[in-house]
């Protein structure tokens, strides 16, 4: 991960978050943060898809 990138860990904490939805490759390689899925667009999209 790269260190621009931590803040969004920290606000994923901070937040109590459940999902953080990005494209960041990097953050996408950590895959889960605290109680947090890290979801790229495409895998957000599918889920949203299933609960239609």
């Amino acid at each position: 991960m790269r260190e621009k990138d931590s803040f969004l860990l920290d606000l994923i904490d901070s937040s109590e978050a459940d999902l953080l939805v990005t494209g960041d490759k990097d953050l996408l390689e950590i895959k889960t943060f605290g109680s947090a899925k890290i979801l790229s667009p495409q895998e957000f999209e599918s889920i949203i898809n299933e609960l239609q």
